[in-house]
């Protein structure tokens, strides 16, 4: 073989060499700048919709709080008329705010007036005369229920000491509850109210985690075909990706 054509053999297969070399380094390369982009563009996404489900819940969290300072005025309102008071002020919440299932208060026994008893039969009051009003809607209309069984040990209707100890509140786990006929999945986000020091009662706010999860369900954060589904697990809430 010629000297020419052996250095023309020997410099294609070299750049052939060359080629192949770089081709696999910028290969190499824009993965893992794909991979960076892919990772940056992620927590940029949770980010923003952490963001969002964080103002919802702050939400239910400040009605909840609010509604606690405005109970503690209890005592600037004559004896006769303070329950009457109090459900009002539910009520006027439960309207203004129409993403509430539901809103409640639970009293410590004797601590409004004095002696419970005497106030069986009035609105949002228990058998046993406690103050446990369930605040709830019928289409544009309002409802009051009352609360029993709430402070059972170790069951899970034990929501109300829960509630109590959880100071300055607490988010109570899933449950199912009934209103008008229609089943919900729901939540609580709690306040505790306080009179010098003492806790005296605890107000609810109850919102559906059904609408929750429609909202979560339009959410694609990479295109169309994967959406988020939420899912609580105690004290938390936790979304993971479905295609």
């Amino acid at each position: 073989m010629k000297i020419g054509v052996k250095l023309t053999v020997t410099m294609i297969t070299i750049s052939l060499l060359v080629l192949v070399s770089v081709g696999v380094t910028l290969l190499v390369q824009s993965r893992n700048y794909i991979t960076e982009f892919s990772d940056e563009g992620a927590v940029a996404t949770a980010k923003e919709y952490a963001a969002e489900f964080r103002n919802t819940f702050s939400s239910y969290w400040y009605t909840a709080e609010t509604t606690a300072f405005i109970l503690e005025e209890y005592e600037a309102i004559g004896l006769e008329n303070r329950r009457r008071f109090l459900n009002k002020t539910l009520e006027h919440i439960l309207q203004k705010y129409p993403n509430i299932l539901g809103i409640w208060s639970i009293w410590e026994p004797d601590v409004l007036e004095g002696d419970d008893m005497l106030y069986l039969g009035t609105e949002g009051t228990n058998d046993a005369g406690r103050f446990a009003p369930y605040w709830y809607r019928i289409g544009n209309q309002t409802r009051v229920q009352t609360l029993n069984n709430f402070e059972l040990p170790g069951q899970r209707n034990d929501y109300y000491q829960t509630a109590k100890q959880n100071i300055p509140g607490a988010v109570r786990d899933p449950f199912y509850i009934t209103l008008a006929g229609r089943n919900f999945l729901a939540s609580s986000i709690t306040a505790t109210i306080h009179n010098n020091g003492r806790v005296v009662g605890v107000i609810g706010v109850d919102f559906d985690l059904g609408l929750i999860q429609q909202t979560v369900q339009t959410l694609y954060p990479f295109g169309s075909g994967d959406f988020l589904h939420g899912i609580r697990y105690p004290a938390a809430f936790f979304l993971h990706i479905e295609g």
